[in-house]
């Protein structure tokens, strides 16, 4: 009989399929999610260079050595994330246009320099 010509038959998932269906899979848990220094760099999409500088300085998000790979937890990276958006200075400030600097120059020589010490 032909691949194509087999009766196909449908089955009720068992109660075994069904009760692991509902207990949550670790792999997929984002806690416990662990991610590449490949990964981590397209998730920040930085180069991946930059991702092991900072784990060379210990500025970058946390991570964990197993073996030979470096992993870093998915949600320890986006809370690291999350800090350094807090931690960002305000906005830059526009830069001067040279009518200012020469006017600051200007009332710089009116005032006073500060005395030489003595030799």
């Amino acid at each position: 009989m032909p691949w194509s010509a087999r009766p196909v038959t449908c089955r009720a998932p068992s109660p075994r399929t069904s009760a692991m269906a509902a207990t949550p899979d670790p792999h997929t848990n984002p806690a416990t999610e662990y991610l590449l220094t490949r990964e981590v760099a397209e998730l920040l999409r930085t180069p991946e260079s930059t991702v092991r500088y900072w784990r060379h300085v210990r500025t970058g998000p946390p991570s964990v050595k197993v073996g030979r790979r470096v992993l870093y937890n998915r949600v320890a990276v986006l809370a690291w994330l999350d800090a350094q958006r807090a931690s960002e200075p305000g906005p830059v400030p526009r830069p001067r246009t040279s009518d200012e600097v020469i006017a600051a120059r200007v009332a710089g020589y009116g005032r006073q320099r500060p005395a030489r010490p003595p030799r």
